[in-house]
């Protein structure tokens, strides 16, 4: 996997044969201003550009370009632009994300009552 951290701000992230981005763990984490696609290179729709393991809580993911990110492209092989795993993650936002070209936008989240999925723009 490509990146273990805690913030990661104004990137471009891809060409990971896994996941673009996992967010393991850390307080407060923020993923913001990034751009992350064809990541999943070692199998087309098995990893996601962010993935948030199990049971993180307190992050945000917002305003990623995740998918197809390159003039012309119109598909990616990542699994989801974002996936959260399903399990006890709390207090998250994951909003104004434009996600293009995924198999799937956002799959999963977590159990938790304080969370915002909201205004991502799923193409």
């Amino acid at each position: 996997m490509a990146t273990h951290l805690g913030q990661q701000v104004n990137s471009r992230i891809f060409g990971h044969n896994q996941s673009g981005i996992v967010l393991g763990g850390g307080a407060h984490a923020l993923i913001s201003n990034n751009i992350i696609g064809d990541n999943s290179n070692g199998a087309s729709g098995q990893s996601s550009g962010i993935l948030v393991l199990a049971g993180v809580s307190d992050f945000v993911l917002s305003a990623n370009h995740i998918g197809a990110v390159f003039h012309g492209q119109s598909s990616s092989n990542q699994k989801a632009g974002v996936e959260i795993e399903p399990g006890e993650s709390d207090r998250y936002v994951v909003q104004s994300n434009t996600l293009t070209g995924n198999v799937k936008c956002v799959i999963g989240g977590g159990s938790g009552k304080n969370t915002v999925v909201s205004g991502n723009v799923c193409v």
